[in-house]
Order: C-alpha cells, then structure tokens, then sequence
C-alpha cells in the first residue's frame, strides 16, 4: 500500500507499507523487490514499511507518476531472500540440528 509519495527535484520518494511480520523478513536495505512488476532497490527499511527512490526515467516509463496515497499495489519479495529466509526459518525450528551445534 502507498504510504506517502514526496517529491524532490526530478525523483519520487515513494513510501509502501503495512507489511506483514513474515513479509518483513523478506525487506533488506539496498535489497531488490518488485512493484507493480518494476523491479526497484529498497532504499530504507522501517517497522513495517520500505523507502523507495523512484528515477525520472522509472517515472517515464512505467505508471507510476499516478501513485496515490492508499493505492494497493502487487508487490513481489526478492526470490533469493524468500529462499534464505525460508532455509533459516526450517534450521531454526530443526531442534536436533540446533543441539548439535
């Protein structure tokens, strides 16, 4: 969802929000993720919310110069992060594996 969307100069500070817990671990500063099917580099993350700097020529060639706040929007999680996260989460919870350390 758009948070907030602030202008500075040529570029779009866009804010996207109310992720989930489990969604988070997915979100990693200067990590990849997909919005509306552009793939973009996540500037900042806090809580349950990402910073994301959006070019002129992103702004160009995409729709996304007609964000609005409160617009909903398709978000894809980086695949590798997804993989990493979900072999940690399966190591963590693995008790024989973790008295073996």
């Amino acid at each position: 969802k758009v948070i907030s969307l602030e202008t500075q100069d040529d570029y779009v500070k866009l804010f996207v929000g109310e992720f989930s817990k489990e969604e988070c671990l997915f979100l990693i500063k200067k990590g990849s993720i997909a919005i509306n099917g552009v793939s973009l580099t996540i500037n900042e993350v806090n809580d349950a919310s990402i910073s994301l700097m959006l070019v002129p020529h992103t702004l160009q060639q995409t729709t996304f110069s007609d964000l609005k706040i409160g617009q909903i929007l398709n978000v894809e999680f980086d695949y590798m992060t997804r993989i990493i996260a979900q072999q940690l989460k399966l190591l963590l919870s693995d008790s024989h594996f973790i008295s073996g350390l």
